[in-house]
């Protein structure tokens, strides 16, 4: 439906109520002056900044005119914050396109043994950022004889070029009998162990070209009785009340005559005896063997020869032999050269107590399986070291 209205009386800004059909409500109208028609004030007044406060109609009389322009209202941005929520923000003012957050940085904290953590700081590590690490000198305690490993409590760490205490001791004036010793302190590489029961160094003598103490001189004719060689007419022949009553045959070498050897058979269980005192204090005997095959071999062989001791003991009755303990493999090369071996038997393996006198045979076992020689087994020397 269009209504014709009749020009309303009033000038441009009056409220005038305009009532259309009768019974309708009256409508309250604001007169302006349109295209110039006349009627309205045009504002002079700067149109207020936009923000982001509610909107509102404003209560101004006047008219905005068609090139007005309205500013915004902008603030510098809060600073960035690790770890901070999003939020909208409670500001009213308004970003610039080019704003510029600031970014809070700190310094790391230091890099150490303690538990890790996310942390609570809202500042933030710039990429070429560095930690220091926490390190502190190695704990007071030394390092000792029996300290227990143990990773420790210190939340510090070692530098690369940290060093340790070592604790030294005095060592002890030399004894008569062997101990491992309870003290914890290591000794100096030019330590110096007193002779005991002497402080000086009288009544020298001469060992071998050299000036020496009485008490070295025993000392070295000890070492020298604990070593023992025997050669092939030094062995006892095994006749009467051995374990092995066949001795091995004594010959001249087939390559030296001047050479005194033992030959063992191949089919017969055959062996050579010998016997020695045990020093007190000893725990194993190293036996060393001069040896080759009597005839070439067509390749790589070995001989088993086994062990059979028997000691003296004091006030008892003298027991009977022990079995045969096997030795380890004699290795022979393809070729007739004498070889040199050597293996070292505790004394406990061996049945044998240090201090008392014994009797061994040693025989080859030429059908063992081990045994792969072929003819006979020779024999120049037998040594025997005593620890």
């Amino acid at each position: 439906m269009t209504l014709a209205l009749s020009p309303l009386q009033g000038a441009a800004g009056d409220v005038v109520e305009v009532t259309t059909p009768p019974g309708n409500t009256p409508t309250r109208c604001l007169l302006v002056d349109i295209a110039g028609g006349g009627g309205g004030t045009p504002s002079d007044a700067t149109p207020i900044d936009v923000d982001a406060a509610p909107g509102a109609p404003g209560v101004s009389v006047e008219y905005s005119r068609g090139d007005h322009k309205h500013d915004a209202a902008t603030a510098a941005p809060v600073a960035l914050a690790a770890g901070a929520g999003n939020s909208e923000g409670v500001a009213v003012t308004l970003a610039r396109s080019d704003h510029r957050h600031a970014v809070l940085v700190s310094l790391p904290v230091n890099v150490d043994k303690s538990a890790n953590a996310e942390g609570v700081l809202g500042n933030v590590a710039r990429a070429d950022h560095k930690h220091d690490v926490s390190t502190a000198a190695p704990a007071g305690v030394a390092v000792q004889i029996g300290n227990v490993a143990a990773e420790g409590v210190a939340t510090t760490l070692a530098r690369s070029d940290h060093t340790h205490t070592v604790t030294g001791g005095v060592p002890v004036a030399t004894g008569t009998v062997n101990a491992a010793g309870a003290a914890v302190t290591f000794a100096r590489a030019d330590h110096v162990h007193q002779t005991a029961g002497s402080t000086s160094m009288p009544n020298q003598s001469s060992v071998a070209g050299a000036n020496v103490t009485d008490a070295l001189n025993q000392l070295l004719s000890n070492a020298l009785e604990s070593v023992k060689t025997i050669g092939g007419s030094d062995f006892d022949d095994p006749i009467s009340d051995w374990a092995v009553n066949v001795p091995a045959a004594l010959v001249a070498d087939s390559s030296n005559a001047m050479i005194s050897v033992r030959r063992f058979d191949a089919a017969i269980v055959e062996g050579v005896g010998f016997d020695g005192a045990i020093p007190a204090g000893s725990t194993a005997i190293t036996f060393g063997f001069i040896y080759r095959a009597q005839t070439l071999p067509a390749g790589a062989v070995a001989a088993q020869l086994q062990l059979f001791r028997r000691q003296i003991p004091n006030n008892a009755a003298m027991p009977a032999w022990s079995a045969g303990l096997n030795l380890a493999l004699l290795p022979i090369p393809a070729n007739s050269n004498w070889q040199y071996a050597s293996q070292t038997i505790t004394l406990a393996t061996l049945g044998l107590t240090a201090g008392l006198n014994a009797f061994l045979e040693l025989t080859r076992v030429g059908a063992a399986v081990g045994d792969t020689l072929i003819g006979d087994f020779t024999l120049y020397a037998m040594t025997i070291l005593v620890q």
